[in-house]
């Protein structure tokens, strides 16, 4: 998910395998493995590649597909939670 090239491809793939899609389930995550202290800037990175950067954008492809399909706006919805 950290790769916004393949976020791109997956869209791509899913809508020319299957026609299109109704949901996207941001899934994917890792999380860091170091110490707070020792966490390393390459590891930082890849953690928000993939746990923030790629969902978001995987999000911003499925609108862009779900609005060309629909010619008119796409509705995300993100669940909330309250204390």
């Amino acid at each position: 998910m950290g790769d916004l090239e393949q976020v791109k491809s997956l869209v791509q793939q899913t809508v020319s395998i299957f026609g299109g899609f109704d949901v996207v389930v941001n899934n994917a995550a890792t999380s860091l493995l170091q110490q707070f202290g020792a966490i390393t800037p390459e590891a930082w990175r890849k953690s928000l590649a993939v746990n923030v950067t790629g969902p978001l954008f995987l999000v911003q492809e499925a609108c862009s597909w779900w609005r060309w399909r629909c010619r008119s706006r796409a509705r995300v919805s993100t669940p909330r939670c309250s204390t």
